[in-house]
């Protein structure tokens, strides 16, 4: 997943180049929990957490970033998978080798929803 993080704005003109994929209409609002019942429902369902993380920083007042993450799905039907992200915008997502279109992402309140269609119940991710 490829995103723009945190910051007052976007520059008008980006010094690299960065296609809009999809925004968060939440961006502007605090910082949303994540409820006990659903961290007992990830827990439940997710294992084997690794994250590769790389910063593109910038003198403006945004940053870019790649993430890579790994995890052990369990229990898919349970609920939804989600990840926390409080970033105004995502320029791409792939699913285990499966270029995601926008048309299946669900961005809102600082969490992007993973498609389940997507995802190996039993299996790293």
């Amino acid at each position: 997943m490829y995103s723009r993080g945190r910051g007052p704005r976007l520059p008008p003109k980006p010094a690299i180049s960065i296609k809009t994929w999809v925004k968060d209409r939440d961006f502007d609002k605090e910082n949303i929990s994540l409820y006990l019942t659903e961290a007992q429902l990830r827990d439940k369902m997710i294992s084997e957490v690794k994250y590769d993380l790389t910063l593109h920083l910038t003198k403006q007042d945004w940053y870019a970033g790649r993430l890579q993450s790994e995890f052990r799905l369990q229990n898919a039907h349970e609920g939804d998978i989600f990840l926390d992200f409080h970033g105004q915008q995502i320029t791409g997502m792939t699913v285990n080798g499966t270029q995601v279109t926008d048309d299946n992402v669900n961005f809102e309140g600082h969490r992007v929803y993973l498609p389940k269609y997507y995802l190996k119940d039993d299996s790293i991710n």
